[in-house]
């Protein structure tokens, strides 16, 4: 029996990550600050506006209200930009997608970027239309690591969410699926290699080739998912 995917978006569909960080790092250096990449892979799935304050506290900077606004005013204008121009698949993204679609598989994104990234970043996926839903970090008040977004999936799901296994990237991602009571794929790249997967089913290293993915994905179904 075919199982239920809900994906996260960001460096498991679509190679933001290299993008956010050009982003990021240019909101803080337009500020005098500096964001290293080990600060970066740290708070890589942490809700937005937690990441915001945290690179300019890790930068020495003012990390007021007014000081997060205005950050976050220049990270959406680069950001944006970058969407538009530089966004890439990851690999093997296209084809899973696609043969989910030939196969009809129930898919639910669940992601922790605002909607308005998700609006430019899934049409260069081919990906409209394709899912049930779609939880964005406007759709909920608790986001990754907490359980809710997850839930909200499995709920946007019905039945199918009883067999539904979550494909994430970040240690705060698997927490949240596992919370909810999903079985995780955990795919490793090179932003997330400090993350902790222990709690994640299976660790790929792309989600090619797409046969052997969706085999694991149904077999994954069927087992008692792990809990932290």
């Amino acid at each position: 029996m075919q199982a239920a995917i809900v994906f996260d978006m960001d460096g498991v569909l679509v190679d933001t990550e290299p993008l956010k960080a050009r982003a990021h790092r240019r909101a803080l250096e337009e500020r005098g600050g500096e964001l290293t990449s080990e600060l970066y892979r740290r708070q890589m799935g942490n809700p937005h506006d937690r990441v915001i304050r945290a690179f300019l506290e890790g930068a020495g900077l003012d990390a007021s209200d007014d000081a997060a606004e205005a950050y976050e005013r220049t990270f959406r204008a680069v950001y944006r930009r970058l969407l538009t121009q530089d966004l890439r698949p990851t690999e093997g993204a296209t084809e899973l997608l696609e043969a989910c679609r030939t196969e009809g598989r129930p898919l639910v994104l669940v992601t922790s970027s605002d909607r308005w990234m998700v609006e430019i970043a899934l049409p260069g996926l081919g990906a409209d239309g394709l899912f049930e839903a779609t939880v964005t970090a406007d759709d909920v008040e608790a986001e990754k690591p907490h359980p809710a977004p997850y839930r909200r999936a499995r709920e946007a799901l019905g039945a199918a969410g009883g067999r539904a296994v979550a494909v994430e990237d970040t240690e705060a991602g698997v927490v949240s699926a596992t919370s909810a009571g999903l079985s995780t794929v955990a795919v490793r790249h090179a932003f997330n290699a400090d993350h902790d997967f222990g709690g994640a089913a299976a660790v790929l290293e792309s989600l090619a080739p797409v046969e052997k993915v969706l085999a694991l994905v149904d077999r994954l179904a069927g087992e008692e998912p792990q809990r932290r």
